[in-house]
Parts: C-alpha cells; sequence; structure tokens
C-alpha cells in the first residue's frame, strides 16, 4: 500500500501486487500506549471519481468500526466477541477525529485499500483539535 507523510490530504497510489499488508486488525505496543491498525478493502467497478470516492469512504468507515469493535470485544479461551452496533460515545464525532487513515491505494476498476490508525499520537493530534 502507498504511505503519505500528510494525514490531511492521502495521496491516492496504485495498489501494489508486492504490497503484503494484511487484512484485518494489527496491535502494535508504541510509547505511551497502543497503535491499533486496521485494513479494509472495498471494491469499485468503475473510474468515476465518485465512486472512487464513495469506496474510499466506505473503507475508511470499515476500518474504523473494526477498531472500535476490536477495543469493545470480550476475549475468552473461545475466541474473542464483540457488540454488532457501538452506541456507547456521547460525542462520536469528536472522538472520532483520533482515527486516522495513513494509508490508500486504488486497483482501477478494482478495488481501493484504506489503512485507518488509532494511537497515542493520532489521539493527541485530535485533542489538540479540539481545543
Amino acid at each position: 500500500m502507498s504511505s503519505s507523510h500528510s494525514t490531511l490530504a492521502l495521496e491516492l497510489n496504485p495498489c501494489r501486487s508486492s504490497s503484503n499488508q494484511a487484512f484485518g486488525t494489527k496491535v502494535t505496543m508504541v510509547e505511551g500506549g497502543v497503535k491499533v491498525q486496521h485494513v479494509s478493502q472495498v471494491s469499485v467497478n468503475s473510474d468515476l471519481t465518485e465512486d472512487v470516492i464513495n469506496a474510499l469512504s466506505k473503507a475508511k468507515a470499515d476500518a474504523t468500526i473494526e477498531i472500535l469493535r476490536f477495543m469493545g470485544s470480550t476475549c475468552t479461551s473461545e475466541g474473542c466477541r464483540s457488540d454488532e452496533k457501538i452506541s456507547d460515545y456521547k460525542n462520536p464525532g469528536e472522538y472520532l477525529r483520533a482515527f486516522v487513515p495513513i494509508r490508500q491505494c486504488y486497483t482501477p476498476k478494482k478495488f481501493v485499500k484504506v489503512m485507518v490508525e488509532l494511537s497515542p499520537k493520532t489521539m493527541k493530534s485530535a485533542k489538540s483539535r479540539n481545543n
């Protein structure tokens, strides 16, 4: 997947077949806490700008929801389970600013991939934007 330094204006590069970024949720210990990343892929069957933008938005939303589900899951020896709907945030707009798309790519007329991250760094950035 392509990478960009700016979280506000990500480039939309072609997905490389050599990209071995696994789908799903990845958890890494970092200074100050835990970094959680999720990669989602959404099909897009045209090259129309509107369709690509809609697919990118859906992939970002899907990845964010999966991180929230992962964070709210209950794990036992039989596996992890999470609620189907996430409804316990009083101000979701403020909270969701900490979920940042950090990579995205596009394969024409096939799919988009988006990686969303929640980390101490993104949470700190979200708090500073609220003040």
